[in-house]
């Protein structure tokens, strides 16, 4: 019987004869696909498709190009990126610039640090604080922690099955 971790179909059989005339199958990890783009599904250059125990061997300058964003985005969907990034920076610091219309585009702010607007704007796009209000416990007509107060002091009694 094989054993128990080579009986999947993620491992590839491959048959083999070997030089003594015995047939026998040879239990492969299939390789993995092509690293593609996040945004436009092309495929990454410079990316190698191997398996994880054969990719850490690698040193880091063969597992990953040395850029922003690499095994990530494509060399075109970066540079719309960067121009992306750089438009809106431009419009904010710049009075000249400040009735440009830019129309947003959410397949590559989902790339950006969450928040990257609000920091180009100075703060210009102001996000509405929610306060935060005490919870009121509408039967008794007292807060959550007064609640929370008076179930600290009540002595728990746990009854015995006899």
């Amino acid at each position: 019987m094989v054993r128990r971790f080579l009986r999947t179909r993620s491992r590839k059989r491959v048959r083999r004869v070997t030089p003594g005339g015995l047939k026998v199958t040879h239990f492969k990890r299939e390789r993995p696909g092509k690293t593609v783009c996040g945004r436009c599904k092309k495929n990454l250059a410079g990316m190698p498709n191997r398996i994880p125990s054969e990719l850490i061997a690698l040193k880091k300058s063969e597992r990953i190009p040395s850029r922003p964003y690499a095994g990530v985005l494509c060399n075109q969907c970066l540079d719309d990126l960067i121009r992306y990034a750089a438009r809106f920076e431009v419009k904010y610091s710049n009075p000249e610039y400040k009735n440009l219309e830019l129309q947003r585009d959410l397949t590559l702010e989902r790339f950006l640090p969450s928040g990257w607007h609000v920091q180009v704007s100075g703060g210009k796009i102001r996000l509405e604080k929610v306060e935060a209000k005490p919870a009121v416990k509408e039967a008794k007509g007292e807060t959550s922690e007064e609640h929370a107060v008076k179930k600290a002091k009540k002595p728990t009694a746990k009854k015995a099955k006899a």
